[in-house]
């Protein structure tokens, strides 16, 4: 009992107790054959790690069941390398992160919120509509909240399911271990951060010494003992690959397609359901959008699903998911009909434009939120003049630059222009990206890239800028596990004052407007200044140049590097 008061006193328990809830951090009874406390105490002593586990969704009994045994895997995978994880705080945040659909996105979460210092934050989606079974830094997380750097993983719970917990468990120490330092280990499938989950789940000694490098590691209340006691109990191996066929069987053809369908249907459950809507929606099966329009239209269906369907029809953007879309405008669920904004924004036209200025006067909510933006977007787009924008005015954050570092702007080399360009092909906003100019940004460990919309290359173009709104480009960034690239910002002009004045705004992809400015239209193209606005978790920002004869020359480029206003806190789930 001596010993157990310590080890809670080691991380920061206090008062009386209970084993399972406050010092190993489970909520249910569900069990796997475990760390014995004997065991979970020994491992205090030396190196250790906290966790703040901060769900975005209501998950159901099970999926808190598969949660509590994926800590579990998750601690006994880190004890073989010596590794304790020690406090594990539950918090949750308010509804709109329930799906993350992209990179973006996830980034998005981790920038808006974060939970107290001194524990590595892991956000707990319900899925990822890429299919992604996870999200964090591979090259090594920060420690501190308000810096620029990547701060957060982010895990979907169903994507993971297993009906148990391994893959879970495996996704969580896998994401936690990027933040640690660990790269992929691409020739290895048996150790835990091959590419995919659920493997072999193994680590060696080497990737343990480059974990215990990080800032987040704790070197306990004593000496560090080498001799730790641990269960004989062999880390759980799941065989299931993410390659595999769908359907279990060794040809990779029609068998699994047709099985890939009834994941997405409800009927079969031999994959997690939005694994299964991500893969069709990447798939050439020409009558996909009839699977997510069933889904899309089933009032029985949760309200997630529903929400992934209208995306993925968005992410197809075919004239007949157009179409099923505008049927789906007399949808009143919030959060299914935010979805359905969220899509139309992305490829709808004059129809569509007409259709959501009218749903915007009774819409509330989240599904309110998006179609404002969904009309803003597709007015841009098209050059709608008649449309008021209700985007509520801006407050610019003040940039000190003596507080301020300098980020570098080039052109973009041809490999990583195409690369860019590759992975773009599926993220749809109805505008044709140009080849060139196309710049890259560098700041500190992220790289990014300024596209221009074709239509607005030729410097008689940018003329017109002053006499209607337009869809002017988008900033892309490269993921860090991957070479591929994500759109992060819109960028969006409308006439300003004077006759060769221009507004400019700056959105995130969820409608979050991120930077402000102004342009000057001047004989050969553009004079522009922008900067940062007001949020949480927001970085002061100044850039300046021109843009003309298809060449971006910058004048000015400065952000802080840390955060000027805070991050929102989550609040405690108890």
């Amino acid at each position: 009992m001596a010993s157990l008061k310590k080890a809670a006193n080691c991380i920061g328990l206090a008062g009386p107790i209970s084993v399972t809830i406050d010092f190993f951090g489970y909520r249910t009874g569900a069990r796997l054959s475990s760390l014995s406390l004997g065991a979970q105490i020994r491992l205090l002593r030396g190196r250790h790690i906290h966790l703040n586990l901060i769900r975005t969704a209501a998950f159901t009994y099970d999926q808190q069941k598969e949660i509590d045994v994926a800590l579990q895997v998750a601690r006994r995978i880190y004890a073989t390398v010596g590794l304790g994880i020690g406090r594990i705080k539950r918090f949750v945040i308010p509804p709109g992160y329930e799906v993350i659909n992209d990179h973006s996105e996830a980034q998005d979460l981790w920038n808006d919120y974060n939970g107290p210092a001194g524990a590595i934050d892991v956000f707990l989606a319900l899925s990822m509509l890429d299919g992604k079974k996870g999200m964090a830094p591979d090259s090594g997380g920060s420690c501190d909240k308000d810096s620029k750097d990547d701060s957060g993983c982010v895990i979907p719970v169903e994507s993971n399911a297993d009906g148990i917990g391994y893959t879970l468990g495996q996704a969580i120490a896998h994401e936690v271990g990027h933040f640690l330092n660990l790269e992929h280990e691409e020739g290895l499938p048996d150790n835990l951060m091959f590419p995919t989950v659920p493997n072999g789940g193994k680590l060696y000694a080497g990737q343990g010494g480059a974990m215990a490098l990080h800032c987040s590691i704790n070197n306990g209340c004593q000496p560090y003992d080498k001799e730790i006691e641990m269960s004989n109990a062999p880390v759980p191996k799941v065989t299931t690959s993410d390659n595999a066929p769908a359907d279990g069987s060794d040809n990779a053809g029609e068998a699994s397609l047709t099985r890939l369908r009834q994941v997405v249907a409800g009927t079969s459950h031999v994959l997690p359901r939005s694994v299964a809507m991500a893969a069709l929606v990447r798939s050439d099966f020409p009558n996909r959008h009839r699977d997510f329009e069933a889904v899309l239209t089933n009032e029985r269906e949760a309200p997630e699903w529903r929400y992934l369907a209208a995306t993925s029809l968005g992410t197809i953007a075919s004239p007949v998911a157009l179409t099923i879309l505008l049927r789906a405008l007399d949808i009143r669920h919030e959060r299914v009909l935010a979805g359905v904004m969220k899509a139309l924004g992305r490829i709808g036209d004059r129809s569509a434009l007409d259709a959501i200025v009218e749903v915007r006067e009774y819409a509330t909510g989240a599904a309110a939120r998006h179609a404002r933006f969904a009309a803003t977007l597709i007015a841009h787009r098209i050059g709608a003049t008649d449309v008021a924008n209700r985007e509520p005015p801006a407050r610019p954050l003040d940039l000190d630059r003596h507080c301020a570092r300098a980020f570098r702007i080039a052109a973009a080399d041809a490999v990583d222009a195409e690369r860019c360009l590759r992975a773009l092909a599926n993220q749809s906003f109805g505008i044709e990206f140009a080849e060139r100019p196309m710049c890259q940004l560098r700041c500190g460990q992220r790289s990014s890239m300024i596209l221009v919309n074709r239509d607005w290359v030729a410097a008689r173009s940018t003329r017109l800028l002053a006499t209607r709104p337009a869809f002017l480009g988008a900033v892309a960034s490269r993921m860090r596990e991957s070479p591929s690239y994500v759109v992060t910002h819109l960028i969006l002009t409308a006439p300003g004052e004077g006759d060769n004045g221009l507004r400019l705004r700056v959105y995130r992809p969820s409608g979050e407007l991120a930077f402000s400015g102004t342009g000057q239209l001047t004989d050969d193209g553009v004079a522009f200044s922008i900067g940062a606005v007001s949020r949480p978790g927001a970085f002061a920002v100044s850039f300046e140049g021109t843009f003309a004869d298809g060449r971006l020359e910058v004048a000015t480029a400065l952000a802080t590097a840390f955060a000027q206003v805070a991050k929102q806190e989550p609040v405690e789930d108890l």
